[in-house]
């Protein structure tokens, strides 16, 4: 074993318990070399009170990694200043990012974490600050969930300049492709983005057009729902007839639950003849709700 037996023996329950979990009877030290089973034992020892601060302080040091389980850790050695502002940027830039995977951290468990972070960054060179944040905003250690109240947290902030914040929400929307400094966002906080660039002022008809531009490809769902929430939000500021054009594009969208929401706006703002043009779609699910709305419009006539 390590020089940190000792601080391990302390923990030796909580290590047997997720060596279960693992199919072993009891921990086997060369669990310790495995990033996950590191990860979930952080995970257990984060929610674990009768360990003391330097036990905690030393395992964390040692075993800190990218998952949820790491960035309790790293908010815990935040807290107590054990980190300075160089390891803080170095392990934010070794996160992974990607769709947030099982176990990711909830809104109640990463905002704490994100204002602790935007408090200590003030004063911080723009560069430094935006490239941490995003990385950190990306990670696939924070649900989708999270990361969306994550942006919409920093994007309120009055602190950050607006300037910053602009650059922000159009790096998380993807409309800033030539920003070579940020990494691509996280695909989870591309509808989140178009809407904050309304928040933070730019006109909803302008907003419309960008995410009407990048319905196509992996972006088309995400992007399709943030043009039916602008149509909903916005519809005094966006002309009748360009909205009557972009429900129609929808309608011929590869997803299913962005042609039936199409039918439905089209129905109300056009009747009922979009009813019966939802009975002949390809997907069941919008033959189902086109059959349903027909059969209620019966009833109200009878």
């Amino acid at each position: 074993m390590t020089q940190l037996d000792p601080a391990l023996a302390t923990i030796q329950p909580l290590l047997d318990q997720v060596s279960v979990r693992w199919g072993y009877r009891s921990f086997q030290p060369g669990l310790l070399q495995n990033v996950e089973f590191c990860d979930q034992m952080l995970q257990m020892l984060h929610a674990h009170q009768g360990v003391s601060d330097s036990v905690r302080t030393e395992i964390y040091g040692s075993y800190i990694g990218p998952g949820s389980g790491g960035l309790q850790a790293f908010f815990w050695l935040l807290q107590r200043q054990h980190l300075d502002r160089a390891l803080i940027r170095d392990y934010l830039f070794c996160l992974h990012c990607g769709p947030a995977r099982s176990g990711a951290l909830s809104e109640e468990e990463f905002l704490p974490l994100l204002q602790w972070l935007v408090e200590d960054w003030r004063g911080e060179a723009e560069e430094l600050v935006l490239d941490s944040l995003c990385r950190l905003l990306n990670s696939h250690a924070v649900s989708a969930r999270a990361r969306c109240s994550g942006l919409r947290f920093v994007l309120g902030d009055e602190g950050l300049p607006p300037e910053w914040r602009t650059r922000v929400a159009h790096w998380a929307c993807r409309s800033n492709h030539n920003d070579p400094d940020l990494p691509t966002a996280n695909e989870e906080l591309h509808r989140a983005g178009l809407l904050e660039c309304v928040r933070l002022g730019e006109p909803p008809d302008q907003v419309l057009e960008l995410a009407v531009s990048q319905m196509q490809g992996e972006g088309e769902e995400n992007a399709g729902q943030a043009v039916l929430e602008l149509l909903q939000k916005f519809s005094r500021e966006i002309s009748s007839e360009r909205q009557t054009e972009v429900l129609l594009q929808l309608r011929e969208s590869q997803r299913s639950g962005l042609r039936r929401r199409a039918f439905q706006m089209l129905e109300e703002s056009q009747g009922d003849e979009w009813i019966h043009l939802g009975l002949r779609d390809r997907d069941a699910a919008v033959r189902s709700w086109a059959m349903q709305r027909a059969q209620q419009r019966r009833a109200q006539i009878a």
